[in-house]
């Protein structure tokens, strides 16, 4: 898909990222596990006794598997935005590394490739205590990890977009705000998107977290629609559109 890399160096920048995460991964891991499992049980556990059924299931069990997916979302955005703005400004890391054999574009890709690994190892975990619940097949401990490439592929790529035309650390927020938490409140997750004005409806079919809900969704409860394929071309789609753009647009911010 993109040429002229260098799978080794790739590997090479992951793996640095990889050891830097594993000196610390207690502190790294716990904050995005916690809160959607509060969110869980908030809204699953304590709203749901009061909701009673959506779409033929249980509040919690409806909600479960779109937790996953912001899960997903929200890791692999945060690594390619946060994590790849300190590396790249503060720290200076992607000076470093492009200054090896790696060239530029083996840094980018090394950089998507590590937050969509951080979104996985998320996922993967996040599933187990939901399948624990008994709130998602067990299956889903297949799917999911699975899953979490291409979306954490896709939402990686936008946040490596955000990350080449940010000017200051502080501006990131703005794409959180005005992009990530609509999307984590009216793209399927807390409710059916069918449940929103027709304009929003048509409004949430354009935005990604619908669509990775939709495959979150579909493997965690067993529910394979013709809507999953709609989703699957979708997420393909954005994840060629914003990795290439992403990798791209990034490189300029390496100075050297």
């Amino acid at each position: 898909m993109i040429e002229g890399v260098n799978m080794s160096s790739v590997h090479a920048v992951w793996a640095r990222h990889r050891d830097v995460w594993l000196k610390r991964w207690g502190t790294y891991l716990i904050p995005p596990i916690i809160e959607p499992l509060l969110y869980l049980g908030a809204f699953g556990f304590g709203l749901g006794t009061f909701i009673g059924e959506i779409e033929g299931m249980s509040y919690a069990r409806f909600i479960a598997p779109a937790l996953i997916a912001v899960t997903i979302m929200n890791t692999s955005f945060t690594e390619a935005t946060y994590g790849a703005f300190v590396r790249m400004y503060y720290q200076r890391t992607w000076e470093s590394l492009a200054s090896t054999p790696c060239s530029k574009l083996d840094v980018m890709v090394g950089e998507l490739a590590w937050a969509a690994t951080k979104a996985m190892v998320n996922a993967m975990i996040m599933s187990i205590i939901i399948v624990a619940f008994g709130l998602m097949t067990p299956w889903s401990l297949i799917w999911m990890p699975l899953l979490a490439i291409p979306i954490g592929l896709a939402f990686a790529g936008l946040g490596m977009i955000v990350t080449a035309y940010t000017p200051s650390i502080d501006f990131i927020i703005l794409p959180f705000s005005l992009f990530i938490y609509p999307m984590f409140l009216f793209a399927g997750t807390f409710f059916p998107v069918s449940a929103l004005p027709e304009a929003g409806q048509w409004i949430a079919m354009c935005v990604p977290l619908t669509h990775a809900t939709v495959l979150t969704r579909a493997a965690g409860l067993g529910m394979w629609t013709a809507d999953v394929w709609i989703s699957a071309a979708y997420i393909a789609a954005m994840v060629v559109i914003t990795v290439v753009l992403g990798t791209r647009l990034a490189q300029r911010r390496i100075m050297r």
